[in-house]
């Protein structure tokens, strides 16, 4: 007895394609015309208080494009100086500019003429290009943790602007606005004859229901807690004050000194 076998035909499978869905097409944004009499303000004193808040935005956006900075990390603040918009560096643009273009500390001499602690440091970006600029800050009447801190402060100084210099900008950086007479910023207005209250709530941070690292405030040099015991600040406020300043030892310390500074002022107009 036969059987008679069907050949084997293998089965092939073809997968259907999914349906390409049609976006709908987004139209670029329309160039902003900007004026001759704004474009002349801003190449020739950097005052952009002629435009207007969208154009400010986009001035913005594209000056950290160029600079290849995160326009999200507010590399930038505004403040107003003899009655025109100027930005100005923070510290998050001059660390942003060290890693983009391999900017490196290659000699640093600190001295103290009179009254006035003077750092003075070389640097050199991923080109080979140096560059050098010096931070100056006074010490007169301080001793103690206020001495250190004023020292430290001037390192930090002289470094930013160092960046700054090789990276080819030419504005200001925030370490600098502090010895500055005439600042005023377009939206916190610090005046010495407010309250102590009014003062501390201006560079303080108050609590919030954010969780406390402990551990991290337990590790914080010696000089920034007896500065926070001075102030009476919290755990909860001390742990908010040092996340506004990413933890950063020299800026907690200076933004301290600021505060106990602005106290004493306060005190003494009173």
């Amino acid at each position: 007895m036969t059987t008679d076998k069907k050949p084997y035909v293998k089965k092939t499978y073809v997968k259907p394609e999914p349906k390409k869905e049609t976006l709908p097409a987004v139209k670029a944004p329309a160039p902003i015309e900007v004026s001759a009499d704004i474009i002349k303000d801003l190449v020739l004193t950097g005052n952009i208080g002629r435009m207007n808040p969208e154009e400010k935005v986009r001035y913005y956006t594209l000056l950290c494009k160029s600079l290849g900075l995160n326009p999200l990390t507010q590399p930038f603040q505004i403040i107003i100086l003899q009655g025109k918009e100027i930005l100005y560096a923070t510290k998050t643009a001059t660390e942003q500019l060290r890693k983009i273009y391999g900017v490196s500390v290659e000699k640093i001499e600190q001295k103290v003429i009179g009254d006035v602690c003077v750092t003075t440091v070389s640097v050199r970006d991923a080109t080979g290009r140096t560059d050098g600029a010096t931070g100056a800050v006074s010490i007169a009447g301080l001793k103690g943790d206020m001495m250190a801190n004023a020292i430290m402060r001037s390192e930090t100084k002289s470094k930013r602007r160092a960046t700054l210099s090789i990276c080819g900008l030419g504005m200001l950086d925030e370490t600098e606005l502090e010895t500055i007479p005439g600042i005023k910023n377009p939206t916190v207005q610090i005046e010495i004859q407010d309250t102590a209250k009014k003062i501390e709530d201006t560079f303080s941070v108050p609590a919030t229901p954010e969780k406390i690292d402990k551990e991290k405030i337990n590790q914080l040099p010696d000089i920034a807690k007896k500065g926070f015991g001075i102030l009476g600040y919290t755990y909860a406020t001390i742990n908010a004050f040092c996340n506004k300043f990413g933890w950063d030892n020299g800026r907690i310390l200076a933004e301290i000194n600021r505060v106990i500074d602005m106290k004493e002022k306060t005190k003494e107009s009173v």
